[in-house]
């Protein structure tokens, strides 16, 4: 719709700096005094981002797990940055002493000077919100460093905001994904004196603008199921995964065609290199995360995103050196759900603090299951999985029951599906009683594992062969172009790795 407006909102000391981006890309930015007249200016808006916390603890209430997740993705470099409010009693407070009084009372510690420095504007928007329910789901918390955090990939950002370093990287990434970022920024910076609107103020309304531009129903938040304090308010951070942001900056269009070049008759190199089932598996994936799909083996949840040739861990790891029994994490095609990854380039996978999916992919084309370890060789590869991921949940104290979907999958070419490949070893009743025998050469050592992680998630997880042609069909159904563009190259895909 061409009327949709996106608003990014901070405190200033004049009242409220907004930044508005409009459906075609236009901008225009401007001051209000207090929060009713921002609402009364866009209470038609699509969404308002706003970087003031919306969603307090009380007497009545919990803790507020956005913080704690917040500062969790932003260490080691930004996590400071993340303060907890006060509760709602202390925000009635005359002064610093009786608000750390009445915050140790109700919450068990003090708040920081900062926290009480910004009470009058958490109090402005806590009390308009108990006065203006249709603004509730319209204005939403976030923060500048998470949404930063997200635009690029998941990654904080190196220098402090205020430094020519951190201004230099933020606006960098701001004008990545919104192309008119570094020109709003002088301009309000050239309408507007220091006392009344800061550079950051400036800086982090125009992150909040941007971000609420890409949320368009596939925003995020932190926690992934945010609690609600006694009145209902959501205590969340949204910010929009890095898959919602345009193409383009994520993976530049030179690149796909220096790929693309590569296809040709002159190729130095086996076709396989490229049409294979991780290339397929990745071109797949790419695609269902934009797909809006109630029901699938292979549907993203909110704040879903997805991994290729990631390392989940066993409970079966070395000992010590020599260790027969002894296995190396097992390697994934591909990994979706809520997640972190190791830093700098590597692998392993470790599920997030509340992670609600998690599944793990299987990408075949003619190639049977492989077989098992080393020193366990009936451990085989649709075992081992199933084992990895009742690890991953131990590691992550996330209970089979707190998922929404939790899941294995197995793709495969439909050819391969109808001749049994994978049937047998697929039953749970096969990979039970494998898995049975691999924790009884441990001698009891792993049948607390056994009880506790690996029998209620073999209980809870879902099982599935799914083809390659019945995921195809559901990205034709969606996108008839991105459907037959890879139907194309997964005919290609069979004849170049079919067994001669």
């Amino acid at each position: 719709m061409m009327n949709e407006r996106y608003i990014g909102v901070d405190g200033c000391k004049a009242g409220w700096f907004f930044i508005c981006i409009d459906a075609a890309g236009d901008a225009n930015f401007g001051i209000y005094k207090n929060i009713n007249e921002l609402w009364h200016a866009f209470h038609n808006a699509t969404v308002i981002l706003i970087d003031i916390p919306i969603g307090l603890m009380s007497k009545k209430g919990i803790g507020r797990a956005c913080d704690d997740a917040a500062r969790n993705v932003l260490k080691p470099l930004r996590h400071s940055s993340i303060f907890s409010p006060p509760c709602s009693e202390a925000l009635s407070a005359e002064n610093y002493e009786e608000a750390c009084n009445i915050n140790q009372k109700v919450c068990g510690r003090k708040i920081s000077i900062f926290a009480w420095g910004i009470s009058p504007k958490i109090k402005e928007v806590d009390d308009f919100l108990q006065h203006t329910p249709e603004a509730i789901g319209i204005l939403r918390e976030t923060h500048p460093e998470i949404c930063f955090w997200a635009m690029a990939g998941y990654k904080p950002m190196e220098h402090k905001k205020n430094s020519s370093k951190g201004l230099a990287e933020r606006l960098d990434q701001l004008q990545k994904n919104y192309a008119k970022s570094t020109s709003i920024y002088k301009a309000a910076l050239n309408r507007y004196f220091r006392k009344d609107v800061k550079r950051d103020d400036i800086l982090d309304a125009l992150a909040n603008a941007v971000v609420a531009t890409q949320l368009k129903g596939a925003g995020a938040t932190l926690p992934t199921n945010p609690p609600k304090d006694q009145r209902g308010l959501s205590m969340e951070m949204v910010y929009a995964p890095p898959s919602t942001f345009p193409d383009e900056t994520q993976h530049p269009k030179e690149i796909a065609a220096m790929i693309g070049r590569l296809i040709s008759e002159k190729h130095l190199f086996p076709e396989t290199e490229i049409f294979n089932e991780t290339w397929m598996l990745r071109l797949v994936l790419n695609i269902f995360q934009a797909l809006k799909i109630s029901q699938h083996p292979l549907k993203f949840l909110p704040g879903s995103r997805w991994f290729s040739e990631g390392l989940i861990p066993s409970t079966f790891l070395a000992r010590y050196r020599g260790d027969k029994l002894a296995e190396s994490w097992t390697h994934a095609d591909g990994i979706i759900g809520h997640f972190e990854a190791g830093n700098m380039g590597r692998a392993d996978i470790r599920l997030s603090q509340d992670a609600t999916h998690v599944v793990c992919v299987e990408a075949k084309m003619f190639s049977k299951l492989s077989p098992g370890v080393t020193n366990a060789r009936y451990y085989n590869q649709a075992a081992r999985y199933v084992a990895c991921m009742a690890e991953m949940l131990k590691r992550a104290n996330r209970r089979p029951e707190q998922f929404e979907q939790l899941g294995f999958v197995i793709i495969a070419p439909d050819e391969q599906i109808r001749a049994d490949v994978f049937t047998q070893q697929m039953s749970r009743g096969h990979i039970l009683e494998t898995v049975k025998r691999r924790v009884a050469a441990y001698e009891g050592e792993k049948e607390a594992w056994f009880s506790d992680w690996f029998l209620p998630l073999l209980k809870a997880i879902a099982m599935k062969i799914l083809s390659w042609e019945s995921a195809l069909e559901e990205i034709v159904k969606q996108r008839p172009e991105d459907g037959k563009n890879l139907m194309a190259f997964y005919r290609r895909c069979l004849v170049y790795n079919r067994v001669k």
